[in-house]
């Protein structure tokens, strides 16, 4: 079997408009990440990162600051089923000795990403031109570039 130091988990079912199929959810960011952990410690990998979400966080009060410390209050099955998958992850890492990092990353962007989010509508209808309706800007948002994302997970490991 192939041996490595470091093992990246950034599967994750839900993230786009229309996965809304709980058994995929469950299989994808509850049972994956379970066996992911299985295969890194069979094979004496020594750390893992696992991505999740900063849908996971309680949001509380409307604009409110979210920081690490927060407490997990997940509002929708994706965000559940990536709290699920990180809680029962956290729990089979520490019996089994299994160094793990959990990141939680905000508004992610760049290349690739579905264009009815904010950052590629703003750019399609500044090229075209044209407005974006807008709402009055009171969201409390932390964006995040794809690229600064990876060399966070780099340092990391």
């Amino acid at each position: 079997l192939p041996q490595f130091d470091v093992c990246f988990n950034l599967a994750a079912y839900g993230v786009r408009k229309g996965d809304i199929n709980i058994d995929e959810m469950i299989e994808g960011n509850i049972k994956f990440f379970i066996n992911i952990l299985k295969f890194c410690k069979k094979n004496g990998t020594k750390l893992v990162i696992n991505t999740g979400t900063g849908a996971e966080y309680d949001f509380g009060e409307k604009f409110k600051l979210v920081s690490e410390e927060c407490r997990l209050n997940p509002k929708s099955l994706y965000a559940i089923s990536k709290a699920a998958g990180f809680s029962l992850g956290k729990a089979y890492a520490m019996e089994k000795k299994i160094r793990m990092i959990n990141v939680r990353p905000f508004c992610v962007y760049g290349p690739g990403e579905n264009e009815d989010r904010l950052i590629p509508s703003l750019i399609k209808c500044a090229l075209d031109g044209r407005s974006l309706d807008m709402t009055l800007g009171e969201q409390i948002k932390d964006y995040l570039y794809i690229d600064d994302l990876v060399d966070a997970y780099i340092k990391l490991a």
